[in-house]
């Protein structure tokens, strides 16, 4: 029995892995092949609505060349089919049904390549960690910018940007992201030696290895109805819906999944919606920036009211009492963390112990979130700590990071108590034990990808990982240490924030490149 069996076993097994699709009424599916034929692996496929409000499905072609796309609704689609090293294809419009692509390879891999082999130019280091911290943040390092500039640049032409970065985020500035000690003919110099200039030959740029995951992984993106619009956070609603911030505009986004609509709310002056949470009542609490407020919004009535927290805040979290705990982005000497009481209305600050930082610069406070037992987690970026508060004894404690200038940004906590967190420009991800008080690091395997954010699934422990440069969300195995990396159809992904929904475990992130960048909320489900 056991030989009758283990070659059925084996056939089933080769079937899973080639994902042997059958076309239905609502899917597209095909082949892709390379000039001489052969079945092309990893590739995209993707399509977009022919009528709006536009709503983009994409996925990756198997091992064997197979794609299956589940399409959001009836209609005809613009398909196109896409991938590092080849020439996109022209959009054919289809209904469901079978579309075959032959690719051929792309003239230019220099202009497809993400951030993240542009940072791979330069050595790594200390000097290295620091440049991304004060120079990635707000933008990629690719070879755009945001601008039509080449990446190789003249001397003088990055001193001209980094004197430009300077004036609107140095250390002096109203949006103080960058160190004291960033100068512009130094930052010149580095960036010169290691990219060179235009009159030399173009340095050589390596794609990033995207191995095909062993799940099959749908995306869904929602572009922005405002080109210009940079999406801060979002949040589900509870209602199936994702609630955005806009923070250039200071509108909230409310996305309909299905239907690809959005409702728009404003809650606020421009710029500087950043943060949310939504309570029990279904209302919406917003970090404003520039008022250095929260507001408090309901959607179905449109009431609004404003409380002033005195600083610029830069995370929001919610814990059971109902209280809207806050950090202050740039607030130094002192540092300071808070909540607003929504019963009273009251406002509340501590101010964390932290030491001065040697360039008298700031700690940059980031990412906050609560733990199961109600301690107040929260990271400083340039200051690369790790905080713990608990709001009983109101006592703080201040860890160090393992590695130096490794930039702590959007943290989580596990249902265990747990600590994850993304070392953005260390290109780790950190665990840190509550009980032992100890870290342990994992390499990323996607060099210079800039980890963002992370979010850790309840239900089974999966650790995900949003980043800045990789184009690209990987998920993280602690049982196994093993990593799951799965690529995004859109280039200049800078993902600022990801969310998870409660109910299905589909991972939102926001793309939020400034200068904008094709701004969208997209929607990443795991089939298998």
């Amino acid at each position: 029995m056991q030989r009758l069996l283990l070659p059925a076993l084996l056939a089933l097994l080769l079937l899973a892995s080639a994902y042997a699709f059958a076309p239905t009424a609502s899917t597209l599916t095909g082949t892709l092949t390379d000039g001489q034929g052969q079945p092309l692996a990893g590739v995209f496929v993707t399509a977009r609505t022919a009528d709006a409000p536009p709503i983009e499905v994409s996925v990756r072609t198997n091992a064997a060349g197979r794609y299956e796309l589940a399409l959001p609704r009836e209609g005809r689609y613009a398909v196109h089919a896409h991938g590092l090293g080849y020439a996109p294809t022209e959009p054919d419009t289809v209904r469901a049904g079978v579309l075959d692509f032959r690719l051929t390879a792309a003239p230019d891999l220099f202009a497809q390549v993400p951030s993240s082999s542009y940072l791979n130019l330069l050595p790594d280091g200390e000097t290295k960690r620091q440049f991304i911290l004060d120079c990635t943040g707000c933008h990629q390092f690719n070879r755009v910018r945001g601008t039509a500039s080449p990446l190789q640049r003249t001397h003088a032409d990055w001193v001209q940007q980094t004197q430009f970065m300077l004036s609107f985020a140095g250390a002096s500035s109203g949006f103080p992201i960058m160190s004291p000690s960033r100068e512009a003919e130094a930052t010149a110099d580095w960036l010169t030696e290691h990219l060179g200039r235009p009159d030399q030959p173009r340095p050589a740029v390596a794609p990033p290895s995207f191995p095909l995951a062993e799940e099959r992984v749908q995306i869904t993106e929602y572009p922005l109805p405002i080109p210009q619009e940079l999406p801060h956070d979002l949040y589900p609603d509870g209602e199936g819906k994702i609630v955005v911030t806009g923070m250039m505009t200071a509108r909230m986004y409310r996305l309909d999944p299905t239907t690809g609509t959005y409702e728009h709310h404003f809650v606020g002056q421009a710029p500087g919606a950043r943060a949310l949470t939504v309570d029990a009542d279904g209302r919406w609490w917003v970090l404003l920036g520039g008022p250095r407020q929260i507001a408090r919004f309901d959607p179905a009535s449109g009431e609004r009211q404003t409380f002033d927290i005195g600083m610029y805040p830069h995370s929001i979290a919610r814990d059971d009492q109902g209280r809207i705990w806050f950090n202050g982005h740039f607030t130094k000497e002192p540092e300071q963390i808070g909540y607003v009481d929504p019963a009273t209305g009251r406002v509340r600050t501590f101010d964390v112990p932290t030491p001065p930082m040697e360039d008298d610069g700031s700690t940059i406070p980031y990412g906050m979130r609560l733990g199961p037992d109600g301690t107040v987690w929260a990271t400083q970026l340039t200051g690369n700590r790790l905080l713990r508060f608990d709001p009983n004894t109101r006592r703080f404690e201040l860890y160090d990071m393992p590695t130096a200038h490794s930039g702590p940004r959007r943290l989580d906590i596990a249902p265990d108590g747990t600590v994850w967190i993304p070392e953005y420009a260390a290109g780790k991800l950190a665990r840190f034990d509550p009980a032992t008080e100890t870290f342990r690091e994992y390499d990323l395997p996607i060099r210079d990808a800039l980890p963002y954010i992370v979010r850790v699934d309840p239900r089974s422990g999966v650790v995900w990982i949003a980043t800045g440069a990789a184009d690209a969300v990987l998920r993280f195995f602690p049982e196994t240490e093993r990593f799951a990396v799965h690529p995004l159809p859109t280039r200049s992904a800078l993902i600022r924030h990801m969310e998870l929904a409660p109910q299905t475990g589909s991972a939102w992130v926001a793309y939020g490149n400034s200068p904008a960048t094709a701004p969208k909320i997209a929607r990443i489900d795991v089939l298998d």
